[in-house]
């Protein structure tokens, strides 16, 4: 049987990558379990068509996904991201984040390390306060839907749709945005001192 693998992580939505990530801390579930309900997700293909292949053929395209799903990405991140025809935005000024979005993501950021899922579990979260919804443009110049006044429902909704974009594109947005913070953290303590 041939499969249909993903080339890249360009290949797969974060809602996948999630989903496998979640699967693999499952210490209830078999390795075999884990390894073709995995790849099930990973490929598209029904376990029924997977049960099918070689232990060694299997265990040699679980190496190839998981690979795939922890390289870093190939890209940087994108400064505009479209979902569903609707222009989103990435905030433009982290130093200017106010306190509110940056305690959401702080603490999303804490509760997907301790989830034992790769950190990736509130990705789509994270990403959905980082980029927002283009109210107004005229331009270069453009405003964002603010992140205090939105309605609860709104944010939950794109946080769905952020589970739609590419695995490679939420890694490098969110880890760029990380690494900021890190930078700040450290600027932040040394300045304290």
């Amino acid at each position: 049987m041939k499969l249909n693998f993903p080339t890249s992580n360009k290949s797969i939505s974060l809602a996948q990558a999630i989903n496998i990530f979640n699967l693999l801390s499952n210490e209830k579930l078999s390795d075999i379990t884990k390894t073709v309900s995995a790849l099930s997700i990973y490929t598209g293909h029904p376990m029924g068509d997977l049960v099918n292949i070689s232990v060694k053929q299997l265990n040699e395209l679980y190496l190839r996904m998981f690979e795939s799903l922890t390289e870093e990405p190939s890209r940087k991140f994108k400064r505009d991201i479209k979902i569903d025809g609707v222009e989103y935005r990435i905030i433009p000024n982290f130093d200017e984040m106010n306190a509110g979005e940056f305690m959401d993501i702080d603490m999303l950021s804490q509760e997907s390390e301790d989830n034992k899922t790769g950190g990736f579990a509130n990705f789509n979260k994270i990403l959905a306060i980082l980029y927002r919804p283009v109210v107004l443009k005229s331009g270069e110049l453009y405003k964002l839907k603010d992140y205090i006044e939105e309605p609860e429902s709104e944010k939950k909704d794109r946080e769905r749709l952020f589970l739609k974009i590419d695995f490679d594109t939420a890694k490098a947005s969110v880890g760029f945005f990380l690494s900021f913070i890190e930078e700040l953290g450290t600027f932040s303590k040394e300045s304290q001192n």
